[in-house]
């Protein structure tokens, strides 16, 4: 699975994260450990994912 963090206000300001997942998976906001608040992240940050099958083929997209 593929997720993009992109920034709201510079579109070219962009975080990429690939990680391994099997089955079902819920994709958010990173807690507040990371983050001074959730809600000042949702709106600062776009989060979009792309799910891949065995084959590279995308089998799902999320937030574009």
């Amino acid at each position: 699975m593929e997720v993009t963090f992109i920034n709201r206000n510079a579109s070219d300001s962009q975080i990429k994260v690939t990680m391994p997942v099997a089955d079902n998976v819920f994709i958010g906001y990173p807690t507040q450990d990371f983050f001074e608040s959730e809600i000042k992240l949702s709106k600062e940050w776009k989060l979009s994912a792309k799910a891949f099958d065995d084959e590279g083929n995308i089998v799902a997209v999320t937030g574009s």
